[in-house]
């Protein structure tokens, strides 16, 4: 697939962030910032994200219309740069100050640019900011430490946005300490570690740092396995899927917009987080480029916990995962799809829903690939989950079983601890009792119990009372 010249997704006011290329045929120049209020400069930043990033056309935006969801998320969170307390981005990319978030994707560009001029044992988000502040013509910047700091602040949120790892929690620094870095620290909300200073991260690769806000002091379930029986690596359908957990267990879902909060369950609260923005797998898996230190980011955050026979680990796999979720949750039982698509009809009147959501409610929904692609959906249907779950005609598979190992080697903890949960309730009313199909063995063994046993008290009922009516009649004859 051809892509544009990297070149040209650079803001024009920072040609050292390019390297020597080959002569291109001309592309269309990135507006500057302060130009960035029509809606075809906005459609232009945004297109020229996805083939930055992912290395998609323009037209994939119109395939997948989840995407575009993915890119006014992305926006909402470039709303917290354009405050004064960032005016340092534009100082550095050579524009003038914009109120227009969109325009912020001009700083998200450079940030990525210089990145990947690093290798990846090296890119950190101090070695990001020497990129981004070489002299240029010999015009070197005048930067306090006040505006280094809020720079590199700038920059983690960047990172931590593009690959939806983590909520960066921006909070304003202020310091008279002239020591790089001394007093300034990163800040993530809902992470087993929410802070970690600039001394002990900021210099170290990306990966390391974000894997380090996912260390905790007990053992991470999300990455160690309990195989303490051979049940210990099987997951119920019967179980998992939305309308027993719904039912049975009581469950609410809470979605949330990074992929480590992912199945994430409060059992005290019964509150189970789901990603909202599937199409950003959907983009994951079907880019034709990858970003190594993005995928280092997701990796790292996100480990496969079983272990693989090829170290080098397909950086689609954690989204083929993550959809294989949604499959299971809400895919594979009638009621489940049912009820979702009440939750997605409820909740799309307050706010936006991915497309994408509602292909597990209705196959025969507009936004289904069947329906963008016609006859060539098979090609696409495959990829976009484990190969495990896939069959030999290329359909998607809807098995009662599903492993933890083989089929969710990264979010199977979580679905197993969900499980454990769902399988301790029990129903307290005659209708939940109709409803509970977590074991369809027992279910069926039960209500045949109840009515071959309800019609034989009925019958002896009814036996009882003709003896009692031939009695008397027999007593009242003359």
């Amino acid at each position: 697939m051809e892509t544009i010249p990297l070149h040209n997704l650079v803001p024009v006011s920072r040609p050292d962030l390019v390297p020597p290329m080959e002569p291109q045929e001309p592309q269309m120049p990135i507006p500057e910032p302060n130009e960035v209020e029509t809606t075809s400069a906005t459609q232009h930043l945004r297109e020229m994200a996805l083939k930055l990033l992912f290395g998609l056309p323009e037209r994939h935006m119109t395939e997948w219309p989840g995407v575009l969801l993915v890119c006014k998320h992305l926006e909402n969170c470039f709303a917290l740069l354009i405050s004064s307390d960032y005016k340092i981005i534009w100082k550095i990319l050579r524009s003038p100050p914009s109120t227009n978030p969109v325009s912020c994707w001009n700083w998200c560009f450079a940030v990525v640019q210089a990145a990947k001029q690093l290798p990846d044992e090296k890119a950190s988000i101090e070695e990001v900011f020497k990129m981004l502040t070489t002299a240029i013509d010999d015009e070197p910047l005048t930067i306090t430490q006040q505006e280094k700091n809020q720079a590199l602040l700038a920059i983690f949120a960047v990172f931590c946005w593009i690959t939806v790892t983590f909520q960066p929690s921006l909070v304003k620094y202020e310091s008279d300490d002239s020591r790089s870095g001394v007093g300034l620290s990163y800040r993530v909300e809902y992470a087993p570690r929410t802070e970690i200073s600039h001394l002990q991260g900021g210099r170290r690769p990306l990966a390391k740092m974000f894997r380090a806000f996912t260390s905790r002091t007990e053992a991470n379930p999300l990455q160690t396995a309990t195989a303490t029986s051979v049940n210990s690596d099987i997951l119920y359908a019967s179980v998992l899927n939305y309308f027993t957990l719904l039912t049975i267990g009581k469950v609410k879902i809470k979605w949330v917009d990074s992929l480590y909060n992912h199945l994430d369950f409060d059992r005290h609260t019964r509150i189970l987080s789901i990603f909202r923005l599937p199409s950003f797998c959907v983009t994951k898996i079907l880019e034709s480029q990858s970003i190594g230190i993005l995928n280092g980011i997701i990796d790292a955050v996100l480990p496969i916990a079983s272990f693989k026979d090829d170290e080098n680990n397909d950086p689609k796999a954690v989204h083929q995962e993550i959809l294989l979720t949604y499959h299971l949750l809400f895919g594979q039982s009638p009621r489940s799809r049912e009820k979702l698509k009440d939750l997605l009809d409820h909740i799309q009147s307050s706010e936006s829903v991915d497309p994408f959501l509602y292909t597990y409610c209705n196959r025969s929904n507009p936004w289904s690939p069947s329906s963008l692609f016609g006859a060539k959906a098979e090609a696409f249907i495959p990829d976009l989950y484990p190969p495990s779950a896939v069959g030999l005609d290329n359909s998607l598979q809807k098995p009662d079983i599903y492993s933890t190992r083989d089929d969710f080697p990264v979010f199977g903890q979580r679905l197993l601890k969900l499980q454990q949960y769902n399988m301790g309730q029990q129903p307290s009313r005659w209708k939940d009792l109709w409803r509970d199909r977590r074991n369809p063995l027992q279910w069926y063994t039960f209500w045949a119990v109840v009515i071959v046993g309800g019609a034989s008290i009925v019958l002896s009922i009814l036996q009882l009372g003709v003896g009692i009516g031939q009695l008397v009649m027999a007593i009242i004859a003359p």
